[in-house]
């Protein structure tokens, strides 16, 4: 078996995620208080996931965490979830590859 397979899925899961933060945080609407706990979800498989360079490079999620981090506005259910904590600790965690 090749090991560019397993990467490419990797990819496309790291992208999948990227896209449904984006869209939640950064859509055309503001962030819904409903969206929340699913974007908690996804934040807690990628603080598990361990992320191949290759994947955070094709993907951009490290570029979609600094801009969750750095915005001045709070984000719904912020104080539960923590989200702009976590986006700079993952930011934090992946500086080096950008």
């Amino acid at each position: 078996m090749s090991i560019v397979r397993p990467v490419l899925a990797e990819i496309i899961q790291v992208k999948r995620w990227r896209h449904r933060v984006q869209k939640a945080f950064f859509g055309k609407a503001p962030p819904k208080d409903a969206d929340m706990p699913a974007m908690a979800e996804i934040f807690q498989q990628v603080e598990a996931h361990q992320m191949s360079e290759e994947a955070l490079k094709q993907s951009k999620l490290g570029k979609v965490m600094k801009k969750i981090a750095k915005t001045k506005d709070d984000y719904p259910q912020e104080s539960k979830f923590r989200f702009k904590e976590r986006a700079e600790e993952l930011y934090k965690r992946w500086i080096h590859v950008h």
